[in-house]
């Protein structure tokens, strides 16, 4: 379908409690099974609850579990995971002097214990065994922390434990990550007792431990009071510790210290606070400062720092903790500091990844360039509130109008989608929020985002993800390097104080490149959830009766030209589209469908008839798409109100496109439709560029090479698309089109093939690019696409752009061709095709008696020969083809080189002949290739073309063959594909 601690941190307190009040527990009687993909943003609360202050830009939610060393079950986590967050929860024996860790002689109960626990919990991505072993505190038996007092886990104790863990756990839950405790960071050794420093006793546990049994690396870090200057600050320890930092930065000294064999593990920080030198006096004492002071942002940026400039990077940082459960006479939790989650979500707005590092910092400047958004030519809203509040409002440059809409009408997200017209070049964006028109700040937009995507309804990527929890009155982004867009999005998931949002201006800075065709869809009215009748739209009868899309009294139905069309059309209905002119002419169309040829409609500008009646003929069916020239129209700057009127019945209406003329007759209209094109495939002659591919052996030469096999593609990277695939064609080519081999036609399966892709073609290897067509394979059904020109093009650069590849990330393109005058032009009568996706069926067979017979089967979608003794076997079938004219035969061969007697042969014979013909009379039958010990022994195994020509003469038949013998024990196994006589 086509369409366009002081050192220990003693004051922490004595205990950590288990918070279970935010958790539901559910009994998963699951393995745990392998993660989803983890989050790459660096966020994380140690505790759920908090989650929602990351916005978009979700990150980690750690928890901790006390299990003991009896009992039976675990808990789901799934749905944190499923929404998008890491998931990390540590497996403790108890607290206080229950002890991280029990006593030895209890380790092996506490390894059955956490793997019953693991196998029987899901949604999970790493866990933790036990909590600060080299604290007293968290030793079994101890006395309020007391070294003197409990069983000190020692490093070879912990070590000990660890492993019996693993061992269990990984029994009963292969795919489970696990991790060794983090160390108190900065406590003191104890050595009467075993116990090192803590980088030694952290260093000495992994060692103990081995890389092989650690999936991921756990680590502490905090500063000494609440100034944003200490995370960054290289205050040392006193002895021993004089080479270690005394605030944030402890975690270099951890990192440094990772051994080299472990230096490509994940490390992850699940505990970052302020510690209590900034306690209140309350009871009890909160910990964290209560400031929005940039502590948080200081720490996320200097992990960012790190991740940009080290190997190793760190995937999250968990601030400690949300809820307020009492540690002794502190709480750590933030959920009742309203400044600190300020603060928090200050942090977030940056975005930083652990995957990327810190690409598209937030900007407090207004970006470079002109405001694009007043010039926008087209817009969809998801809704409106009054009719002065249309989406408009937020893209004409005046702060005292502004877009307005009840978010709770639209599942709580409201949208707004503008064309600009044309591939702009973007450098950023600004959201202006409800304060620059005069209201309060706390009606400020709190959280949204902006995307972009290749056409007006996606798909959509996310460029630039706010969280405004400070409620600024204006936000601003602004890229390293400018982007070229044409279709942005502003998508507000939290409006503020209330659920209406209040938008005086969206700004989209940057600069504009040459008007192009706007197109607008029939459903895509204005007003979005709350068009009225007689005034967004008029519809004579009540209800939706297609039931599709919007709940209005338009009729709008699915439709194979688009996404929906208007139908049940009626006389003097009418449907109006804001569109903003650039003082241009306008050349006019539609796409409408009509089974009778009765159907009438005139199109209206700001309520003036501009086109008069235009008659709609006969199509031949509802769903028989044409495009109907209404004229040129001029369109004066500014928005204006576009009406398309009914004037009868008896058509289906889908798409209405204004393309800018210069005023001059235009040049037909390109139309690149459904069918065969003439002429001869020439990118076989030409060169392929790539946006990307999976490995050496599937680039885009693969995809132009005339071998149409699942073996023999271009297979992109797994990543994001869009993907794209350029074919140089080395000159300009008057093309008549193109076919696009879908990974089925290469023997895949069905739902690999491509979804969406565009056509587009360019004077340069650069661009810019032009789309011909959009195509929509949506439902896969289409192994093939074939599309033909109505009037051939002069083109020398075509570019595959496609949008979504299908059921991954992954592009698998067998093969894409370029139809042109000139080219290679297969015969228009009978030709052969034959791809061995199945066994072919065999015109003859023939073994000779005095050996064995070869093995015969289809592997890969290749036809495959094998024997494992002497013999000579052969294969024949025979074809229809036209006489007195000339034909290519050509077939791919793989052989490996084999050092026994054998011989293979592919050779073909006019007339219809037998297996046994070709074994008696090889002479007579004229070879394609031959493979032997004693000549051409084999070719490297690789797939290879071979190719042969002739002319038919008299003949309408032709019997080609496959001998493979061996004369002395076994013979190579050689495989056969893509067989093509035209």
């Amino acid at each position: 379908m086509i369409r366009f601690s002081s050192c220990s941190r003693k004051k922490r307190g004595l205990t950590r409690q288990l918070y279970s009040l935010f958790v539901t527990s559910l009994i998963a009687c699951l393995l745990t099974s392998v993660a989803s993909a983890e989050p790459e943003y660096i966020y994380g609360i140690h505790d759920p609850g908090g989650e929602h202050l990351m916005g978009a830009n979700k990150g980690w939610i750690v928890w901790t579990e006390a299990i003991g060393t009896s009992g039976n079950g675990g808990k789901n986590y799934t749905s944190w995971q499923n929404a998008g967050y890491g998931v990390i929860v540590r497996l403790n024996n108890g607290y206080g002097s229950g002890g991280t860790l029990p006593v030895e002689s209890q380790y092996d109960a506490f390894a059955a214990r956490s793997a019953n626990f693991v196998q029987n919990s899901s949604g999970v991505d790493y866990w933790i065994i036990a909590n600060e072993t080299n604290l007293a505190r968290e030793w079994p038996g101890n006395n309020h922390g007391d070294p003197n007092t409990g069983e000190p886990i020692t490093a070879t104790r912990y070590v000990k434990a660890y492993k019996k863990c693993y061992t269990a756990i990984k029994n009963v839950a292969p795919n489970a990550k696990l991790c060794p405790s983090p160390v108190g960071t900065w406590a003191p050794p104890y050595p009467a007792v075993g116990i090192d420093g803590f980088v030694d006793y952290w260093v000495n546990t992994l060692n103990g431990i081995g890389a092989d049994k650690i999936d991921g690396l756990i680590l502490h870090a905090y500063t000494h009071g609440a100034d944003p200057a200490l995370v960054t600050s290289e205050q040392k320890m006193g002895p021993p510790y004089q080479d270690i930092y005394y605030h944030f930065r402890v975690y270099k000294n951890l990192m440094w210290a990772i051994p080299n064999n472990m230096k490509d593990k994940p490390c992850l920080i699940t505990e970052c606070d302020q510690n209590t030198e900034s306690a209140d006096n309350a009871s009890p004492k909160h910990a964290w400062l209560n400031q929005k002071n940039g502590w948080m942002k200081a720490v996320y940026a200097e992990i960012d720092d790190w991740n940009q400039n080290n190997d190793q990077p760190i995937r999250c940082v968990a601030m400690f903790r949300w809820p307020t459960a009492p540690e002794g006479a502190y709480t750590f939790g933030f959920s009742d500091l309203y400044n600190v989650q300020a603060d928090f979500q200050d942090a977030v707005v940056y975005g930083y990844k652990w995957t990327t590092g810190n690409t598209n910092p937030p900007s407090t400047d207004i970006p470079d360039g002109d405001n694009l958004a007043v010039d926008a030519a087209y817009y969809i809203e998801s809704g409106r509130n009054d009719t002065d509040q249309y989406g408009q409002s937020a893209l004409d440059g005046n702060v005292n109008t502004k877009w307005c809409a009840n978010t709770s009408q639209t599942n709580g997200i409201a949208t707004l989608a503008v064309d600009l017209g044309n591939q702009a070049t973007v450098n950023g964006f600004v959201v202006r929020h409800a304060e620059t028109g005069g209201e309060g700040a706390h009606t400020n937009t709190k959280v949204f985002r902006v995307e972009s995507a290749p056409s007006m309804h996606g798909p959509w990527t996310t460029e630039w993800s706010a969280n405004n929890g400070a409620q600024a009155e204006l936000s601003a982004f602004e890229y390293s390097s400018a982007k070229t867009l044409r279709y942005v999005r502003l998508v507000i998931t939290n409006p503020g104080s209330d659920t209406y949002l209040r938008i005086p201006e969206f700004e989209v800075y940057g600069s504009a490149n040459s008007a192009e065709a706007i197109t607008i869809e029939a459903e895509d009215f204005d007003g979005g959830v709350n068009a009225a009748n007689g005034t967004d739209y008029y519809d004579t009868s009540s209800g939706n009766s297609g039931g599709q899309y919007r709940s209005t009294d338009v009729d709008i139905e699915n439709c194979t030209d688009g996404r929906y069309d208007v139908g049940w059309t009626g006389s003097d209905e009418w449907l109006n589209y804001p569109i903003q002119g650039n003082g241009s002419d306008y050349a006019v169309s539609l796409r409408y469908a009509s089974p009778t040829g009765q159907g009438a409609c005139r199109i209206k500008l700001d309520g003036v008839d501009v086109t008069g009646s235009i008659p709609m003929t006969s199509t031949g069916g509802w769903q028989n798409w044409v495009t109907l020239d209404c004229g040129d129209v001029a369109v004066g700057a500014g928005w204006h109100t576009l009406s398309f009127v009914s004037e009868s019945s008896g058509y289906n209406f889908a798409s209405i496109k204004l393309d800018p003329t210069d005023g001059s007759t235009p040049p037909p209209a390109i139309v690149l439709s459904e069918g065969n094109p003439s002429g001869g495939n020439v990118a076989t002659s030409g060169s392929a560029t790539t946006s990307s591919s999976y490995s050496g052996g599937s680039t885009g030469a693969e995809a132009i090479d005339g071998l149409i096999d699942a073996g023999n593609k271009w297979t992109s990277a797994n990543v994001s698309g869009p993907h794209w695939l350029v074919v140089d064609l080395g000159s300009v080519k008057t093309v008549n089109g193109y076919k696009v081999h879908h990974a089925q036609a290469g023997g895949e399966q069905a739902f690999y093939n491509t979804q969406q892709f565009q056509i587009q073609v360019s004077s340069s290897q650069s661009g810019p690019w032009i789309t011909h067509a959009e195509v929509d394979n949506s439902d896969q059904a289409d192994a093939i696409t074939s599309l033909s020109y109505n009037n051939p093009q002069q083109i020398r650069y075509v570019r595959l752009y496609i949008t979504d590849p299908g059921v991954d990330n992954h592009v698998r393109l067998p093969e894409f061709e370029v139809y042109a005058q000139g080219g290679s032009t297969p015969p228009t009568g009978n030709t052969v095709a034959e791809d061995f996706n199945t066994m072919p069926s065999w015109s003859s067979s023939y073994n000779g008696s005095w050996g064995s017979a070869a093995s015969w089967a289809i592997s890969g979608n290749q036809l495959q020969g094998s024997r494992n003794s002497e013999g000579s076997s052969v294969k024949v079938k025979v074809y229809d083809i036209d006489a007195n004219t000339d034909y290519t035969l050509s077939v791919w061969i793989k052989c490996p080189s084999f050092g026994g007697s054998y011989w293979c042969e592919t050779a073909y014979r006019l007339g219809n002949y037998s297996a046994s013909d070709f074994d008696a009379n090889a002479s007579s039958w004229s070879m394609v290739k031959k493979f032997d010990n004693g000549g051409s022994n084999g070719n490297s195994d690789t797939l290879t073309k071979y190719q042969v020509t002739f002319n038919s003469g008299s003949n309408t038949k032709l019997s080609i063959g496959y001998k493979l013998g061996s004369s002395n024990g076994s013979g190579p196994t050689v495989m056969w594909d893509t067989l093509r006589v035209e």
